[in-house]
């Protein structure tokens, strides 16, 4: 089992929106050898990608 942070700098879309920076959490059920780093950040991006697109 691992804990992974991450950070990203996000802004709203009006005018004059500033950037904050957001913190998430996360539990993942594979061991290191199972979920790399880069599987992670992989994996992670694949879930803001279909989450944006259902927003819209």
């Amino acid at each position: 089992m691992q804990a992974i942070q991450i950070k990203r700098l996000v802004r709203g879309l009006g005018a004059g929106a500033k950037w904050r920076t957001v913190t998430a959490y996360a539990i993942i059920g594979l061991p290191a050898h199972q979920a790399r780093p880069a599987d992670l950040a992989t994996w992670i991006r694949g879930h803001w990608t279909i989450e944006n697109s259902s927003s819209a």
